[in-house]
């Protein structure tokens, strides 16, 4: 169960080798500010973010204070993944995650990182996060199905799994990066009703 209705705090963590003032992580993190300024709201700078190892990640994000059982995690890509073997461990409020995957998908970086070298402790993901929500595009060729396999494995109910159109891998193009992702706030505003001030504004 939730130790609080609301948050404490919201991490953003971008996926490997995204630093955090790319794509649409700084426009994310303005809205929900804008929506609850009381709430702090944080990018994550990764270290080591080009290849993602595991353990350095993991410790990053403790050290960030994740595991106070209040925090939002939001991720994308290898942030999601991070997310998801965080959540094996401990506690969360909440997480969002974007393009998650549960396999390195043929990617040398990500077999040599450390996130896939164990098995998932998909029970444990289920009774340490109590809200999950899975964010996908129907083009992805990065992840492809393994969005829905995630939430099948997480049982997640339908309400929970949200597939967007024609995002791909939610990076754009190179010379034609997102640097918005406005679909994303119906979603959260699942977790945070007050995101709602932010899209009917």
């Amino acid at each position: 169960m939730r130790v609080s209705p609301a948050p404490s705090k919201v991490v953003v963590i971008p996926g490997r080798g995204i630093a955090p003032d790319k794509l649409w992580f700084p426009w994310l993190a303005k809205q929900i500010i804008l929506a609850m300024p009381e709430l702090p709201v944080f990018v994550a700078d990764m270290p080591e973010r080009e290849t993602a190892p595991r353990d350095a990640w993991l410790e990053h994000l403790m050290a960030l204070g994740v595991n106070d059982g209040r925090t939002l995690l939001i991720g994308h890509s290898s942030g999601a993944v991070a997310i998801m073997r965080l959540a094996e461990q401990v506690s969360l409020w909440g997480a969002v995650l974007v393009a998650p995957h549960y396999t390195d998908c043929g990617d040398q970086i990500d077999r040599e990182g450390g996130f896939f070298t164990q098995p998932w402790l998909w029970y444990k993901i289920q009774q340490h996060c109590p809200t999950i929500h899975v964010v996908c595009s129907d083009n992805d060729r990065e992840v492809e199905e393994e969005p829905a396999e995630i939430a099948k494995l997480l049982t997640l109910d339908t309400s929970n799994y949200h597939i967007l159109q024609g995002k791909g891998h939610f990076m754009g193009e190179k010379g034609n990066r997102p640097r918005e992702l406005p679909e994303l706030l119906p979603v959260l505003t699942c977790l945070l009703p007050q995101i709602q001030r932010v899209t009917a504004a």
